[in-house]
């Protein structure tokens, strides 16, 4: 609790240095008393109810309980630390939502000359209008005529006829498949909420795979059938520190591609909001031009009022994704997608439906083969415990395999030696612990089950029926051991590497001996085989892991008498 105290008193104290900061004092002073006002011809007011800018279509936690909120004025209570969550927001829907908001803040606060998150609603409203050059429908979620933009939804093409009613929930229009269900429920949501329709349409627009023809993806992921790795190296989740923590790296990232070699070709006050020019799905653009946090979307879809008076979408097939980006591999700068260098030509990281296995969290906590960006590393500062973070929906070929998160604490001690001079040495620790517990699994807890299911025949059958069975085995001791992992690291991080590893082979040890005791009372065995089995899968356990431990012991000995 203290922490989190602290925490958020820096981030008032910064709230309240803002507001007699002479560069915010001038938009402060702006007349928004002047509403309705006209820009680009069109009228825009406090009666515009569908407008993000002006109308409270957002749910909010605060401290005094459930509110709604205009987009100005989220982005006002995260700088100033007020928002305690988004009710409407579903688990997948999280990390998106903030990445949209930080790249949306940073291009509206780059185009005023400023970098500091901790703005008024009045400066909002204005900066996010101008980020749209004046079009005040590309805020509207609903947006009457079909050749204006609309908020994430591009102009609706005249070819395409006039646009019918084919989902009619929120969850149908979202980018998770839903046909394993993942904590979700398809179609459950019946739109009486409007913010369900917009973290749906984010969700779509900025996380959406390719999924079957007439349906790109987006272009910051590696083929159609890639993932969206978001990763993040955090404080806290609160949101409003990590939303201004993330937009202060975040400047640092667009200097680093600006002033690099920038094969993009993106542009500072480039193109930003890609929904705005109209497009038909027959063609691709280029990188070149873009601003380098841009917020793209790769579907042609539009949000209506149906006969019954509830939100629908219409959406229209594509031929092509909206960027000509598909030879970069997803490399195209995004700064929380982490980039796999170990490889040619390099492509923005995939995983498989295991998620974030202990060997991919090794590699992208210590950037082993992988490159990372400003966002993965703590700013010079921070004095405080952190976190890595990072949450993917895993893809294949026409369904979704998974909603998989990744959660790291890092003790303020350690993260001084993650980011120092101990980096190589701990990688090193954490890869030989991470083959320890893979040569336990596989030479002394896989047989020792087999036996056990297999009523310890003479030879021991690895591919056989038995095999699904032990796979429950295999997943309660990789689990056990997870979560150790990291807690093991660093308290042993000072100690010596024999130390260090003889007490991680106890641990596994540990957990070995407890996924072997739930198997034998859970999985069945030959009935008259029951106590030879048990014997003889007790005896491969401990045997096993004896010889294993005594290899180790020897090979430190030697290494020992060479040094």
């Amino acid at each position: 609790m203290e922490k989190r105290r602290n925490a958020r008193n820096a981030v008032h104290t910064r709230a309240r240095r803002c507001d007699v900061d002479n560069e915010s004092e001038r938009f402060a002073s702006m007349p928004f008393a002047l509403f309705p006002f006209r820009v680009g011809g069109e009228a825009m007011s406090h009666d515009d109810p569908w407008n993000l800018l002006t109308a409270p279509l957002i749910r909010i936690h605060t401290d005094t309980g459930m509110t709604r909120a205009s987009l100005p004025q989220v982005l006002a209570g995260l700088g100033e630390d007020r928002i305690e969550d988004f009710p409407g927001l579903q688990r997948h829907q999280r990390d998106p939502w903030h990445l949209f908001l930080t790249q949306l803040a940073t291009m509206a606060l780059d185009r005023q000359g400023l970098r500091d998150p901790c703005q008024n609603e009045a400066f909002w409203r204005r900066a996010l209008l101008e980020l749209s050059h004046g079009e005040a429908s590309a805020w509207r979620l609903v947006e009457r005529n079909l050749e204006s933009p609309a908020f994430l939804q591009t102009p609706w093409p005249k070819s395409r006829g006039a646009p019918s009613a084919q989902l009619f929930s929120s969850d149908a229009l979202d980018a998770l498949q839903t046909a394993k269900n993942h904590e979700l429920k398809s179609a459950r949501n019946d739109g009486m909420e409007v913010d369900l329709w917009l973290y749906a349409l984010m969700s779509l627009q900025t996380t959406s795979g390719y999924s079957g023809p007439g349906n790109h993806g987006i272009a910051r992921m590696n083929s159609g059938f890639g993932s969206r790795i978001i990763l993040e190296l955090v404080r806290n989740e609160r949101w409003s520190i990590r939303f201004c923590d993330a937009v202060r790296r975040l400047f640092d990232h667009r200097q680093v591609i600006l002033q690099g070699p920038n094969r993009w070709g993106y542009q500072r006050g480039g193109k930003a909001l890609l929904w705005l020019d109209p497009w038909d799905g027959t063609n691709s653009r280029p990188l070149a031009g873009l601003d380098p946090s841009f917020i793209e979307i790769c579907r042609i879809v539009r949000l209506f009022h149906g006969e019954n008076g509830r939100l629908v979408a219409a959406k229209a097939p594509t031929k092509r994704p909206l960027l000509d980006a598909k030879a970069m591999g997803g490399v195209v700068g995004d700064p929380w997608t982490p980039v796999r260098i170990d490889q040619a030509p390099p492509k923005a990281l995939t995983l498989n439906e295991n998620g974030f296995t202990a060997e991919w969290q090794r590699r992208l906590l210590f950037a082993d083969g992988v490159e990372l960006s400003p966002l993965q590393s703590p700013i010079p500062d921070w004095s405080e415990s952190c976190l890595l973070t990072a949450s993917v929906i895993v893809r294949g070929q026409g369904r979704t395999d998974g909603l998989h998160f990744l959660r790291i604490p890092i003790p303020a001690k350690a993260r001084s030696w993650i980011f120092g001079n101990k980096r190589a040495s701990l990688n090193d620790r954490t890869k030989a612990a991470i083959q320890a517990a893979g040569e336990v699994e596989r030479s002394a807890l896989k047989p020792a089950v087999l036996a056990w299911l297999q009523g310890a025949p003479e030879q021991l059958s690895f591919d056989g029926p038995t095999v699904h069975w032990w796979k429950k085995v295999q997943g309660g001791y990789t689990r056990a051991w997870h979560v150790r992992l990291f807690p093991w690291l660093w308290k042993t991080a000072e100690r010596s590497e024999q130390e260090a590893i003889h007490l991680w082979q106890g641990m596994i040890a540990e957990d070995a001996r407890r996924s072997f005791r739930i198997g034998i009372e859970t999985l069945p065995s030959p009935s008259a085989q029951r106590w030879k089995a048990y014997v003889t899968a007790e005896c491969i356990l401990e045997g096993a892991m004896r010889n294993r431990m005594r290899l180790i012991h020897k090979s430190e000995s030697r290494e020992g008498t060479h040094g």
